[in-house]
């Protein structure tokens, strides 16, 4: 079994927002401004610049819609 580090799951993470980002026909600045985040931040947060806080996240998987849970 693989064991990820935090950067593994750091990048994970943007790589699955990118995916849905683009799955929406969203572009960056789409995303940023529906989540309240600026482009620049968004932009970060995506290239792995930053770390990204909880709110955050959970804002970013909201609007992506990543955040329902699915039917069981």
């Amino acid at each position: 079994m693989k064991s990820f580090d935090l950067y593994d799951l750091l990048k994970n993470t943007s790589t699955a927002i990118i995916q849905a980002r683009q799955a929406k026909d969203m572009t960056q600045r789409n995303l940023a401004d529906e989540t309240d985040i600026s482009y620049s931040h968004m932009s970060d947060i995506e290239n792995d610049k930053v770390d990204m806080g909880l709110n955050v996240f959970k804002r970013i998987a909201t609007v992506l819609g990543l955040a329902d849970r699915p039917e069981e």
